[in-house]
């Protein structure tokens, strides 16, 4: 026998029904608000058209829903999951490629890794820091919108990560 429990259900569509609608180049979509998200869709909409932005360290969909170029190859950087290869790989890429990185700082904190992977023994592993300190001495803090943080390109240079990989 089946049991129906539409509870859960009907509440997602709850949310989802009452999410504020945003139109970006690609979609007109409902967002849940949460982590300063509508803010930061609104002022990404202002950059130039052609601007390449990185998003880091895992949010896919957001350079297809604003529309915007991804200028490097990976779309996640995790520790313990990502190589400190593709970490360097990706800063190069970035500094020669992105205008702008719209970093979710919360989900880079080492609390986040340990409750969401729990089995990760090192969530500050020497290529992640490396990596970090080349977006900060490559860009600079223009915005913070609540969890994110927007950051435009400065002083980028392909030998900024070079000590990613020693």
């Amino acid at each position: 026998m089946a049991i129906f429990r539409p509870l859960p259900s009907l509440a997602i569509a709850a949310v989802r029904a009452s999410a504020p609608r945003v139109e970006t180049p690609a979609v007109l979509y409902g967002v849940v608000t949460c982590d300063g998200i509508l803010p930061l869709l609104n002022q990404l909409q202002t950059l130039p058209p052609g601007d390449a932005v990185f998003f880091y360290p895992a949010d896919p969909m957001l350079p297809f829903l604003t529309g915007r170029r991804y200028p490097v190859r990976l779309d996640m950087l995790l520790p313990q999951y990502s190589t400190p290869a593709q970490y360097q790989e990706t800063c190069r890429q970035l500094m020669q490629e992105a205008q702008w990185v719209v970093s979710h700082v919360e989900i880079t904190q080492p609390d986040f890794y340990r409750a969401v992977f729990p089995a990760m023994t090192n969530p500050l592993p020497p290529e992640k820091m490396a990596f970090e300190a080349s977006l900060d001495a490559a860009f600079v803090h223009v915005g913070t919108y609540d969890g994110f943080q927007l950051m435009r390109r400065a002083a980028a240079d392909v030998a900024l990560c070079d000590e990613i990989i020693r």
